[in-house]
């Protein structure tokens, strides 16, 4: 199918060089990312080839996952193989943190959450140049609210992945990066990411988590839940 536009021939030029004839070449939508200029989305897109060329993952992705773990300050991109197979891609470090091990619990308590999200918007921000705002609180989050009785009012909503260097409770991965992710979260959509945040790294065969003494009670039942999710990101 003949790409409309000379920014797509472009793109797809880029995509089906010899250096990477493994990728799936898909006519590009226009325009493909909102938010990236035309020039900066085609270096990003180049950026990214040698990553997804070693993961032998074809671009652009149909899923997206992410792995941030709270103690190592990372990020890690697993995007799917041809036949649906998760493979590890890349990692991004952290470029600012806040809080510590444990939930968020109330608006300004500094604290990244702790669980399994959706990506909910792609905007464009003055102070973080992009961002990507996740859903909590989730459902485990609002059901741990009532249970403890805290006031629905402060509890903060705004809570993102995205660039820069200061953090409030958000993933801060720099701009550089946050451009990577924001493109293929674009390509994949918001419906088809996944981002998983844990408290630390671990065996991920068979996971385990530390306990935390100044956690809530129900703070257990939120590692259960989060350690047979580590197991999906164990690499070969």
């Amino acid at each position: 199918m003949p790409l409309k536009s000379k920014r797509n021939r472009l793109l797809q030029k880029v995509l089906s060089s010899s250096a990477i004839l493994w990728l799936w070449v898909w006519p590009l939508p226009s325009p493909a990312v909102p938010f990236l200029p035309k020039g900066v989305e085609e270096a990003v897109v180049r950026r990214l080839q040698p990553a997804l060329k070693k993961a032998e993952v074809p671009f652009p992705p149909k899923a997206v996952r992410v792995a941030v773990f709270k103690r190592e300050r990372k990020v890690e991109l697993w995007l799917p193989d041809q036949h649906g197979r998760w493979r590890y891609t890349k990692t991004w470090d952290f470029t600012a943190t806040s809080g510590k091990i444990g939930p968020r619990l109330y608006y300004g308590d500094l604290q990244i959450p702790e669980g399994i999200y959706r990506i909910d918007l792609l905007t464009p921000s003055k102070e973080y140049y992009l961002a990507l705002h996740l859903n909590y609180p989730n459902e485990f989050d609002r059901a741990m609210l009532l249970l403890d009785g805290r006031d629905p009012d402060f509890v903060s909503t705004g809570i993102y992945i995205h660039g820069g260097n200061v953090s409030y409770g958000c993933v801060v991965i720099g701009d550089r990066n946050i451009e990577e992710l924001f493109l293929l979260v674009s390509y994949a959509g918001m419906h088809n990411t996944e981002v998983f945040i844990f408290p630390h790294d671990s065996d991920r065969q068979n996971p385990k988590f530390e306990r935390c003494s100044h956690c809530p009670v129900w703070y257990g039942e939120l590692q259960r839940l989060l350690e047979p999710a580590l197991r999906k990101f164990q690499k070969p």
